[in-house]
């Protein structure tokens, strides 16, 4: 079960405003939003604060309240902390795709529309704790997805040609037009 569930679960056995007094609050708000996000890392990368606690003093002093502390909590915890540090410090991943694009007379505002199918977008938070191989195991995959998809055609960007993914340590990896690693 996760931290999140054992939360939710321990405040429902347990009187809102008997937390919300051992916690220091008197108005329900604070607790209220962190139940509607319901996850712990959305929590913590927020980095809110209100007069009392950060985000994370928060979420410490909550599962303090509800007696759910032990070394795996801490654990989970200085997890989701260290994988928003490594989001933060990271840039934007993207798969970046080669066409054979001609421009011809095709309008620069037809091509600045077109612009994000140069690109696939990845979230960070996928990337996190993975080694190199998974990494582009990973990227190997959606390129093959984005080919399936797409069948190579971009449009009036033309027909891919090659993909490009620029990992976190600075060194850019290469795909065939059909997802095969070069």
């Amino acid at each position: 079960m996760t931290l999140e569930k054992k939360i939710i679960e321990k405040l429902e056995q347990t009187s809102y405003s008997e937390v919300l007094k051992k916690m220091g609050y008197t108005r329900v708000e604070r607790l209220e939003l962190f139940i509607k996000i319901n996850d712990i890392y959305l929590w913590l990368k927020d980095d809110s604060y209100d007069y009392l606690y950060n985000s994370e003093g928060f979420v410490r002093k909550l599962i303090g309240v509800l007696k759910l502390s032990s070394p795996d909590t801490d654990e989970q915890i200085t997890r989701h902390m260290r994988m928003r540090v490594q989001v933060n410090e990271m840039s934007e991943p993207c798969i970046m795709i080669d066409s054979e694009f001609e421009r011809k007379h095709k309008s620069m505002h037809d091509l600045y529309k077109a612009r994000h199918k140069k690109r696939i977008m990845i979230r960070k938070e996928s990337l996190v704790f993975l080694n190199l191989t998974e990494c582009l195991d990973m990227v190997e995959l959606m390129v093959k997805e984005h080919h399936a998809q797409t069948q190579g055609d971009l449009g009036i960007l033309g027909k891919v040609r090659f993909y490009y993914f620029r990992n976190s340590d600075g060194n850019i990896y290469g795909f065939d037009q059909y997802g095969e690693r070069l």
